[in-house]
C-alpha cells in the first residue's frame, strides 16, 4: 500500500505537513501519495515499497525526479560486547524529463528494505527502485544497497551507527542511519540509510535494525517560464459545479464530486483580444432551495494568479438547482485588448448563500466547489468594421479626418487602433484644433495602442473621452491642463505614462499589469479611480499631485506607489507638520538625523507636550514634526491610504478655572484637549467636510461630533511679509505674524488667504470637544477628498451660504501682527458655534479677538441677515506696554461695499474709522476684555437708551479690578473667592468708574459683582 509524507523545501530547510494532501488529490491517478504546493514547485513523495504508477497533472512542464535505493540491515550479535557492523545505504540518482505532456504515466517500483536478523548477519534489501517514462522512454535509478552489515568478529567493540542516506541535489540526506545499540538490537535507519547494530545483553542475542525503504521524491514545475502552480481554493463543505459552457468549453462533471478544486486542463476554450461578446452559462448543484453565486477568474496577464483587477467576472446565481435541470447562471465576459496571447486559466468558482460571490481566488468559503480550465488567447482582430486605425498621412492631428482609416474623425461609437507606423507620428489631440470637431472634444468608445514605438499625447488643454476602455502596450502623456474621463471605463497600461502641468485622469479602473510599467503624476495633475487600482508597476506623485478614489479599500497591488512631497521651511530650525499617505511607513525613512516629534495631550502637566518618535511607523490619519529646511519626503509602500480611517484622539480630564502655573504659563481646561492629526490621504481634503463630519453639532456641549474650534495648520516661521500687513489701506508695511498657526473653520481663515483644503501629507492640530468621552476618534472619509474647488463636492461646500467677512489685525511697533475673523453666515448663531468659531490656542501671545460667553474667539461666525445696530466685544492681550495698531486686513460680502465699520474705544470714549484709516493707541502689558467694540454705526447712531453688555464692563490687569459704564453710574460693588466668600465690599459709590488697586494680586479666579443706580448688575469671573 502506499502511503505519504509531505513536507515544503524552503532554503534548504525541511518541515513537515501532512493537511496539505486533500487539496491535491485530484491531480493523481492513484492512492495516497505526498506532495505539497511552494512559492515555485510542487513536490510529489513516493515512500512506500511495491509498485504503483504516476499520471503528470495538467499544466506541469518539467519533471525532476530524485531516487534513493533501500538501505541494508545492521548487523546482529550472538557474543556478549561484541556489537554488530552497520547496514549500508542505498544510491542516489536523478533525472530530468521536459516537456512533459498531460496524462502521461510513469511506472514505478520501491524497494523494500534488509531486515535485521537475531545474532547474526542484517539481510540485504529486496527490489531495485526503479521508475519508468512513457513511450519507452525508461529510466533506473536509485540502486539498492547490496551489502548487508555483518557481526563484528572479535574484540570489544561498539555497535556501529548505519549509514546515512546519499546526500540530494541541494546535498542534503533525506535520512539518517540507524543507531548502533550496545545493549540491545540495533536502530532501524531512515529513508535510503543503513541499519544499526545490535550488541547481545545477559546471553541474549540482538538484532540489526533494519534498512530504511526506497524513497523518490518528483519536483514538478507549473505553467511557461517556471511561473507557479496556482493557489487552492478551499471549502469547508463540497457542493459540485455541474456544467460549464463558454468560449467552446462545453463540459458535464459530476453532480456529487467530493473535490474542493477539479482540473479539467484538457476542457479548452478559445478566445480573442478585445472581444467583448463571450456569454457563459454555468450549473450546480445547489443541495435544496438555496441560492448559489458563481464567479470566473481568468489569469490574463499569465503571472500565475487571479489578483490582477480586470481578471474577476461576478457572472450569476442559480436557486434550487439539482445541477442538471434547466436552472443557471449565466453572464458575459469582455477580453482585455492586452491580455496575453497564449494558453492561460480560468477559474470557476461556485459559493453558497452564507458566502456570496466569492471575494478571492485563494480564499476559503462554507460551501461550494472550484474548477479550473484552459483557455488560448488568440490575437486581436486587425481591423473591424466599427474601428478607426491611425495611419498618420496628413501629421500628427487627431482631428484630422485622412489621418484615419476608413476615413473620418472618430465618434464615441468608435474603437481606435494605434499601431506602430514606419516614418510617420504618433497622434496628439490638442485643445485648441476643432476642424472637424466643434466643441474641441476627441472622443472614442475603445482605444489600443500596440506596437513599441507608439504613443498617445494631450497637450494644450485638450479633453478626451473613452467610454469602455483604454489598453495601452506604449506610452501615454497627458499635458498642459488637458483631460482624460473614463468615468465608466478601465484603463489597462503594460508601459509608461505622464500627467503633468496640471492635467487629469478619471477612470473607473486603473491597472498597470506589467513589472516594468511606470506612470509620473506631476504639479498639481490629478488621478482619479472610481474604483479599483491594481499596480504590478509603479505610480509615482509628485509634489502638489493627487491621487483620489471614491471606493473603499480597493487597491491591489505588488508594485510601488509614492508621493514625494518637498517641505519649504524659511530656516533649518523649523519644522513641518507631516502626515503619512500611505500605509506602514517609517518616520525615519523622511529622516534619521532630524529632530522628530509626535504631540501627546494627555501628561501631568496639563497642557501637553512634545515627545521624540524614531523607528517607528507613522499611524494612519495622526502627525508628527520634523525638523528641516526645505527637503522632500518620499512616502513609498505598495499601498495607498484609501476608504474611511477612523484615527484617535484624547484629551486630559481637568476641567477647573483657568490658572497660571508654575513656569507662569497660562492654563486652561481646554489646554489638554488639543490633538496633532493629518490628512491621511495622497490627495487634498476639504476642511469644511471634515469638520462638518467631526464637529456635526452647533452645540459646544452636545455629544455629537468630537471636535470643535477649527483646524490649525502651522505656517512655518514666517520671515517679514507685505502679506502679514493690513492690505486694505495702500500705504502699510510689512509685518511679522505672531501666531504661526493658521486658524481656519466654516467661516474662513484667519489670517485670510488658506483656501480650505488640507493638502496630502499636512499635519494639522484639532481641538477635541471637553464634553467627549476619551478616547474618541476623529473620522476621514473619501468624500472629503479634493483637490481644487472645481472638482470638489459641491452638494456640500456651501457655495450659496452667504459670506459677510471682516479680517483684522493687530500690529505692535516691531510689525508684529495678530489676526482675527468676524463673519456673518446664513447656518451660523451669535452662540458658541463648533463649525464657525475658534477659540485662541495660546493665550501667551499678544493676539486679539472676539468675545463669546466670557470666552476669547480668533474666528467668530454670526448669524445672516446682517444688522448695522449690531455691536461685538473685541479684546486683546499685550504681553508688553507698546503701542499698538489696530486695522482691517480684509474683507467681502456687504463689507466690500461702503457697509461704515467702526472701532470704539471705550478706554478713550474714541469711535474711529476704520474703512478710512488703522486706529493706534498705547496699551500696557495685560488682558483687556472691556476696551474696544468693533460696530457698523457712528456712536451718534447708536441706540443710547439701551445698556448694552459691551457698555457696562468689568475687567481685571495684573495691577487692578476696574468696573466701569458710560451710560449710568455705579451704585456698589461685591468681590467673591470661589468659595462665595466676600473679599471685598463697597457701597453707596454712585461713580461711573470704580478702580481697585488694595487687592494684592494672587493669579487666583475671582468673581466680582456690580449695580448700577438703576438697578443692572452685572457679574463676572476674573483672574487676579
Amino acid at each position: 500500500m502506499l502511503t505519504k509524507t509531505t513536507y515544503t523545501k524552503i532554503k534548504d530547510a525541511f518541515s513537515f505537513n501532512t493537511s496539505l494532501f486533500k487539496q491535491f488529490t485530484m491531480l493523481l491517478c492513484f492512492g495516497l501519495i505526498g506532495l505539497v504546493s511552494t512559492a515555485q514547485e510542487t513536490v510529489i513523495i513516493l515512500d512506500q515499497p511495491g509498485s504503483g504508477t504516476f499520471v503528470a497533472p495538467c499544466g506541469v512542464t518539467k519533471i525532476f525526479v530524485e531516487a534513493w535505493g533501500a538501505g541494508s540491515a545492521g548487523g546482529g550479535s550472538s557474543n556478549s560486547n561484541r556489537g554488530g557492523q552497520r547496514g549500508n545505504a542505498g544510491d542516489y540518482s536523478s533525472i530530468e524529463y521536459n516537456l512533459v505532456e498531460e496524462g502521461l504515466t510513469f511506472s514505478y517500483t520501491i524497494g523494500e528494505g534488509g531486515k535485521g536478523v537475531v545474532g547474526t548477519n542484517g539481510g540485504q534489501s529486496s527490489d531495485r527502485t526503479i521508475m519508468q517514462g512513457g513511450k519507452n522512454n525508461a529510466f533506473y535509478i536509485g540502486v539498492n544497497q547490496a551489502n548487508n552489515g555483518g557481526q563484528i568478529a572479535y574484540g570489544d567493540q561498539a555497535a556501529e551507527d548505519g549509514e546515512d542516506a546519499a546526500n540530494d541535489a541541494d546535498g542534503i540526506s533525506i535520512g539518517a542511519g540507524g543507531l548502533g545499540n550496545d545493549a540491545g538490537d540495533g536502530y532501524d535507519g531512515g529513508p535510503g540509510a543503513g541499519g544499526g547494530g545490535g550488541t547481545q545483553v545477559n546471553g541474549a542475542p540482538a538484532k540489526g535494525g533494519d534498512g530504511g525503504d526506497g524513497y523518490i521524491r518528483i519536483t514538478m514545475t507549473y505553467g511557461n517560464n517556471n511561473s507557479t502552480q496556482y493557489c487552492l481554493t478551499e471549502f469547508q463543505t463540497i457542493e459540485a459545479i455541474t456544467h460549464v459552457n463558454f468560449a467552446g468549453i462545453d463540459y458535464a462533471s459530476n453532480t456529487t464530486s467530493s473535490q474542493e478544486n477539479e482540473l479539467f486542463c484538457t476542457q479548452v476554450g478559445t478566445v480573442v483580444q478585445g472581444s467583448d461578446n463571450n456569454e457563459i452559462t454555468i450549473k450546480g448543484n445547489t443541495n435544496g432551495n438555496y441560492k448559489n453565486y458563481y464567479v470566473a477568474y481568468i489569469d490574463w496577464n499569465q503571472d500565475g494568479d487571479f489578483n490582477d483587477s480586470n481578471e474577476k467576472y461576478d457572472i450569476g446565481e442559480n436557486e434550487n438547482s439539482t445541477g442538471i435541470d434547466s436552472e443557471n447562471a449565466s453572464g458575459n465576459i469582455n477580453v482585455p485588448s492586452i491580455a496575453k496571447l497564449g494558453t492561460t486559466t480560468m477559474r470557476i468558482i461556485k459559493t453558497g448563500e452564507d458566502d456570496g460571490y466569492a471575494n478571492g481566488a485563494c480564499n476559503e468559503y462554507q460551501k461550494g466547489q472550484a474548477e479550473d480550465y484552459t483557455l488560448v488567447v488568440k490575437e486581436f482582430a486587425e481591423k473591424e468594421a466599427s474601428c478607426k486605425t491611425w495611419v498618420g498621412d496628413n501629421g500628427i492631428g487627431w482631428f484630422v479626418s485622412s489621418n484615419w482609416e476608413p476615413k473620418g474623425i472618430p465618434t464615441a461609437n468608435d474603437c481606435v487602433i494605434i499601431n506602430t507606423l514606419n516614418g510617420n507620428s504618433n497622434p496628439k489631440i490638442k485643445g485648441y484644433e476643432t476642424t472637424g470637431n466643434s466643441n474641441g472634444i476627441a472622443y472614442a468608445k475603445s482605444i489600443t495602442i500596440l506596437g513599441d514605438y507608439s504613443q498617445l499625447t494631450l497637450s494644450v488643454q485638450a479633453e478626451l473621452q473613452v467610454t469602455e476602455f483604454i489598453s495601452s502596450n506604449s506610452p501615454i502623456y497627458i499635458t498642459d491642463g488637458s483631460s482624460l474621463i473614463m468615468e465608466d471605463g478601465y484603463l489597462e497600461s503594460s508601459a509608461n505614462g505622464t500627467i503633468e502641468d496640471n492635467s487629469l485622469l478619471t477612470v473607473k479602473n486603473f491597472s498597470l499589469t506589467s513589472t516594468n510599467a511606470s506612470w509620473d503624476i506631476n504639479d498639481t495633475s490629478v488621478l482619479i479611480i472610481d474604483e479599483t487600482l491594481s499596480l504590478d508597476g509603479d505610480i509615482t506623485l509628485n509634489e502638489n499631485a493627487s491621487l483620489i478614489q471614491s471606493s473603499e479599500d480597493t487597491n491591489l497591488s505588488s508594485g510601488t506607489f509614492t508621493m514625494n512631497r518637498t517641505s519649504t521651511t524659511a530656516h533649518n530650525t523649523d519644522y513641518t507638520y507631516w502626515s503619512s499617505p500611505v500605509q506602514n511607513f517609517n518616520i525615519d525613512n523622511i529622516s534619521t538625523t532630524s529632530y522628530r516629534y509626535e504631540w501627546l495631550p494627555t501628561i501631568d502637566n496639563k497642557y501637553g507636550k512634545w515627545s521624540k518618535v524614531s523607528n517607528t511607523n507613522m499611524t494612519v490619519g495622526k502627525g508628527y514634526i520634523i525638523r528641516g529646511e526645505n527637503y522632500t519626503a518620499s512616502f513609498q509602500n505598495n499601498k495607498p491610504n484609501n476608504g474611511t480611517i477612523n484615527t484617535t484622539i484624547t484629551r486630559g480630564t481637568y476641567n477647573g478655572s483657568d490658572y497660571i502655573d508654575i513656569s507662569s504659563t497660562a492654563v486652561t481646561k481646554l489646554d489638554d484637549n488639543w490633538n496633532l492629526i493629518g490628512n491621511p490621504y495622497p490627495s487634498a481634503i476639504n476642511a469644511d467636510d471634515f469638520l462638518t463630519e467631526n464637529s456635526d453639532s452647533l452645540d459646544t456641549g452636545s455629544s455629537v461630533g468630537t471636535i470643535e474650534g477649527g483646524i490649525r495648520i502651522w505656517t512655518h516661521a514666517s520671515e517679514l511679509s507685505s502679506g502679514n500687513d493690513t492690505p486694505f489701506y495702500a500705504n502699510e508695511s510689512a509685518s511679522y505674524n505672531a501666531d504661526d498657526y493658521i486658524t481656519y473653520t466654516l467661516a474662513g481663515s484667519s489670517p485670510s488667504g488658506f483656501d480650505g483644503y488640507i493638502a496630502s501629507g499636512q499635519g494639522f492640530f484639532v481641538l477635541m470637544k471637553h464634553a467627549a468621552s476619551t478616547p474618541n476618534t476623529v473620522t476621514f472619509t473619501n468624500d472629503m477628498r479634493s483637490y481644487t474647488s472645481e472638482y470638489s463636492n459641491s452638494d456640500f461646500y456651501r457655495t450659496s451660504n452667504t459670506k459677510n467677512r471682516i479680517w483684522l489685525d493687530l500690529i505692535d511697533s516691531e510689525e508684529i501682527s495678530s489676526n482675527m475673523l468676524l463673519g456673518y453666515f446664513d447656518d451660523a448663531s451669535d452662540a458658541k458655534d463648533p463649525l464657525y468659531d475658534a477659540v485662541i490656542m495660546n493665550s501667551d501671545n499678544t493676539c486679539i479677538y472676539s468675545i463669546i460667553e466670557d470666552e476669547a474667539f480668533v474666528i467668530q461666525g454670526k448669524a445672516n441677515p446682517f444688522l448695522e445696530t449690531d455691536k461685538v466685544a473685541l479684546g486683546l492681550i499685550s504681553t508688553k506696554e507698546d503701542v499698538f495698531t489696530i486695522g482691517i486686513n480684509k474683507v467681502d460680502g456687504v463689507f466690500e461695499t461702503d457697509q461704515d465699520i467702526y472701532l470704539e474705544d471705550t478706554y478713550t470714549n474714541v469711535v474711529h474709522d476704520l474703512r478710512n484709516s488703522p486706529y493706534q493707541f498705547t496699551t500696557e502689558a495685560g488682558t483687556f476684555n472691556d476696551r474696544f467694540i468693533l460696530r457698523y454705526q457712528d456712536k451718534s447712531l447708536s441706540v443710547d437708551d439701551v445698556i448694552a453688555d459691551s457698555e457696562f464692563r468689568i475687567i481685571a490687569t495684573k495691577n487692578f479690578i476696574k468696573a466701569s459704564t458710560t451710560t449710568n453710574t455705579i451704585n456698589d460693588i461685591v468681590i467673591f473667592d470661589v468659595l462665595g466668600r466676600v473679599i471685598y465690599q463697597a457701597n453707596k459709590l454712585n461713580t461711573s468708574e470704580v478702580k481697585l488697586d488694595q487687592l494684592k494680586p494672587t493669579n487666583s479666579p475671582l468673581i466680582v459683582k456690580a449695580t448700577l443706580t438703576n438697578g443692572t448688575t452685572k457679574t463676572q469671573k476674573i483672574i487676579y
